[in-house]
């Protein structure tokens, strides 16, 4: 069976691990946490005044952004979240001084939403190799009681899954999450609001359905990857990429401006 939407490109499948010898914003103990786990959460990005106008401008958006794939693409504010000063340090502690951001999202799931995301890896979306950080930013509280994300720990070195449909359903197969969660277990990656959560895109990951009756859970979740990076011009991959930091590396990215 295939393992991403690209079954006919020879894509690196396998984990690299980090070598940051000086780092700048995480500890050597994380990123050997992101090493043997695949993830470190619980990263403050947004606190008081920013984060308040973080979740208004959220709630009251009119400029469709959770409507489409890749805000950042066509949102100003959103693609200035992308490049956020004190995101920066992070990303150049897992990827190195040039930055790309190619994909984002906002989601959410508001009180008692059915809505919910079987296991899968990002990586399977993406023409590339198997080098992306995800980074996922909760807007409000997310724990086990609105459906927050579930994790099966080490399972990012354990390779690409197959997946249900290369064409259209890029899930891992229902066999393929059952194994994982018995070989790897599942843990919940519960966030307070502002606090983000950065994770391998080869990482299995599970979203349940929001079982609140009152709280939402909103999150705005980003790609990243080094400029270095090759990337393949599929006509299905749905790659928007704008420079975060540094130089813009091989030249292997046609990069978007800031969206006004």
């Amino acid at each position: 069976m295939a393992k991403t939407r690209y079954p006919e490109l020879d894509l690196d499948l396998s984990f690299s691990p980090i070598a940051c010898a000086e780092p700048r914003a995480f500890t050597q103990d994380q990123i050997r946490h992101y090493n043997s786990q695949g993830y470190v959460a619980g990263i403050p990005l947004f606190t008081g005044d920013e984060l308040a106008q973080l979740a208004e401008a959220c709630r009251t958006s009119r400029d469709g952004l959770g409507d489409e794939l890749n805000p950042h693409a066509h949102i100003g504010w959103v693609h200035d979240l992308a490049r956020r000063d004190n995101l920066q340090p992070y990303l150049q502690d897992l990827i190195g001084p040039n930055i790309i951001c190619f994909i984002s999202e906002y989601i959410n799931k508001p009180p008692g939403s059915e809505k919910e995301v079987v296991g899968h890896q990002d990586a399977a979306f993406n023409a590339m190799d198997a080098r992306s950080v995800i980074v996922w930013v909760a807007v409000e509280d997310a724990d086990t009681g609105n459906g927050c994300m579930w994790f099966c720990p080490g399972s990012h070195l354990g390779g690409a899954l197959d997946v249900e449909d290369p064409k259209g359903n890029l899930n891992a197969s229902a066999g393929a999450v059952d194994e994982a969660g018995s070989t790897y277990g599942k843990v919940p990656i519960e966030l307070r609001a502002g606090q983000a959560v950065f994770f391998s895109d080869l990482m299995i990951h599970i979203s349940p359905r929001n079982t609140s009756a009152t709280r939402s859970r909103p999150a705005i979740t980003f790609t990243f990857t080094s400029a270095e990076t090759v990337v393949h011009p599929h006509p299905a991959a749905r790659h928007e990429p704008i420079l975060c930091g540094g130089a813009s590396g091989g030249g292997h990215w046609d990069l978007l401006p800031r969206p006004e």
